[in-house]
């Protein structure tokens, strides 16, 4: 079982042609990232962090800013990962072109997020049908959001956080803050989702071109 860390460390201005310009990682047991400072990162998935069958992935008090992805996962592009941590992270001022501004995830089996702040992020290219202009997952067993912000955050299609064949969802002590979507949009969207609770969640200021907000 291999584990990586990696820790108070900035990684700045770096460009690839694939994916994850700063970090590309696979098949390995955990990975653990801290105190870590990612700005002005593109690539054409994950623009600074692209991960794939990983066992366990936490990231903790680190910073994602300003960094883009042509397709998917402007910060962080997450695929087959068992369980996946986010902690006292900032997501701030990412862009995609299709899905997740901020950050996108396919079959992450259980995903836990706290204490985040997910702001000013766009899915946005030419078309309308651009998704989770601040965070997209699909195909999920669990997912977890409490005490965390997504403000200002942009989409075609559900600007905040978009959620799509997932069994089990709990979002708790969240706010979705002055979200903006081009068409037919939400603040939070759920598609094909099994099970799914919002507890002393605040929506302020959402606007949708279409329908919802």
């Amino acid at each position: 079982n291999i584990t990586c860390i990696i820790t108070l460390s900035s990684f700045i201005n770096n460009t690839s042609s694939s994916s994850g310009s700063a970090i590309k990682i696979s098949n390995i047991a955990c990975i653990q990232l801290k105190q870590s400072y990612f700005l002005n990162n593109r690539a054409r998935s994950g623009g600074a962090v692209y991960v794939i069958n990983i066992g366990v992935l936490i990231t903790h008090g680190s910073m994602f800013v300003a960094n883009s992805a042509s397709i998917d996962g402007g910060a962080m592009r997450a695929e087959f990962v068992i369980y996946l941590m986010f902690d006292h992270v900032s997501l701030l001022h990412n862009i995609a072109g299709e899905q997740g501004g901020g950050l996108s995830m396919v079959r992450v089996h259980y995903t836990q997020l706290q204490s985040i702040n997910v702001t000013y992020n766009k899915a946005h290219s030419f078309g309308d049908d651009e998704t989770g202009g601040g965070i997209h997952i699909e195909r999920f067993k669990i997912f977890k959001c409490s005490a965390t912000v997504f403000n200002k955050n942009y989409a075609g299609k559900v600007s905040g956080i978009s959620l799509t064949l997932g069994a089990r969802t709990l979002i708790c002590n969240t706010r979705f803050v002055s979200h903006q979507a081009s068409d037919d949009g939400f603040a939070f969207g759920a598609h094909n989702c099994q099970t799914l609770f919002l507890i002393s969640c605040i929506f302020v200021r959402n606007r949708s071109g279409g329908k919802g907000g």
